[in-house]
């Protein structure tokens, strides 16, 4: 119920925003980014604060997503597949080597949906030699819907692996979210305190009354 609140207050402060924008755009010849940037320029504090109110909204659209979290754990020999939230992920192969600071095992998994290969994902469970302890890297596919994250946690002498699997839906808007609440601060701390403006608008009151006609 908040979240649909707060997109109703966010639609009607950017159809605002917009208006304004269209507004100076037919006044003025230049372009509608231009008429946007003298909107906000204007006023940065208040279509700042539009901006950050933004971003909460995104960044609740983003949470909101964890309700519909996918999970999968199991055993995996390669050639075996699994399915999760419309995606089929198979097993591929095994590779293993070394480097000067660590043995890496790795399981190569492809990703598809609707039959299509969209992705190839290297979830590595790697042993560092200087700590003598073992540390997983995910393996991810991120969109603007969701997140896909694989994580190895074993590999034995048969390529066997033990694999976990989320599906996150939204995530991204999280950070995007997180980027325009940065952003709308960036146009509030950029403008004038109100105070400010208003001792200039008396200065240059000032002036023109000094000035004879």
């Amino acid at each position: 119920m908040r979240l649909a609140a707060s997109l109703m207050i966010q639609r009607i402060s950017l159809w605002r925003v917009a208006r304004g924008a269209a507004a100076h755009r037919g006044a003025r010849p230049f372009g509608l980014l231009k008429g946007l940037a003298t909107v906000v320029g204007g006023n940065r504090r208040r279509y700042g604060g539009y901006i950050v109110h933004l971003g909460v909204v995104l960044i609740c659209l983003g949470i909101s997503g964890t309700a519909f979290r996918l999970t999968w754990s199991g055993v995996l020999a390669p050639g075996d597949t699994f399915s999760l939230g419309g995606y089929d992920i198979g097993y591929e192969s095994a590779r293993t080597f070394e480097t000067d600071e660590k043995q890496v095992k790795m399981a190569v998994m492809s990703v598809r949906r609707d039959g299509k290969k969209v992705a190839e994902l290297t979830p590595q469970r790697n042993l560092h030699f200087a700590q003598n302890q073992p540390q997983s890297e995910i393996g991810l596919r991120t969109t603007l819907s969701e997140d896909l994250y694989l994580v190895l946690t074993q590999m034995d002498a048969q390529n066997r692996v033990t694999l976990r699997a989320w599906l996150n839906p939204l995530v991204a808007w999280i950070w995007i979210g997180g980027a325009f609440m940065a952003l709308g601060m960036l146009v509030i701390l950029s403008g004038r305190p109100p105070e400010q403006r208003r001792v200039s608008s008396r200065a240059r009151e000032a002036e023109r009354v000094a000035i004879p006609a």
